[in-house]
């Protein structure tokens, strides 16, 4: 494998660390499968709330399947076959320094 394509299977777009970060945080409360349509709202408020557009749906599906075959996400289906991310120990461990990273900046550091 080339440095390319390493580098391509380990890049986190900024979409998939909102993701990354939003179930993150999420599992602090309750670590439990978060419906797709869920996620997207959470994230599409904040970016709202900051100036920024909303995600369109086969963006942000895109980048869920992405981070569900890079193994950061177990994907899960409900009743209704609606679709539901919860994070991997791996996609945990990546999230939770997303998410650091953001307390951080918010502190100044």
């Amino acid at each position: 494998m080339d440095m390319n394509s390493t580098q391509q299977k380990s890049r986190i777009s900024s979409v998939q660390k909102s993701v990354l970060i939003t179930l993150y945080a999420l599992s602090l409360k309750r670590n439990s499968p978060v419906l797709v349509k869920n996620i997207r709202r959470i994230i599409n408020v904040d970016r709202n709330n900051n100036g920024f557009a909303a995600l369109a749906e086969s963006n942000f599906s895109v980048s869920c399947k992405s981070l569900f075959k890079k193994g950061l996400l177990h994907k899960f289906r409900d009743e209704r076959l609606q679709v539901a991310y919860l994070l991997t120990d791996e996609g945990v461990f990546k999230a939770e320094e997303f998410y650091e990273e953001l307390q951080d900046q918010g502190r100044g550091n």
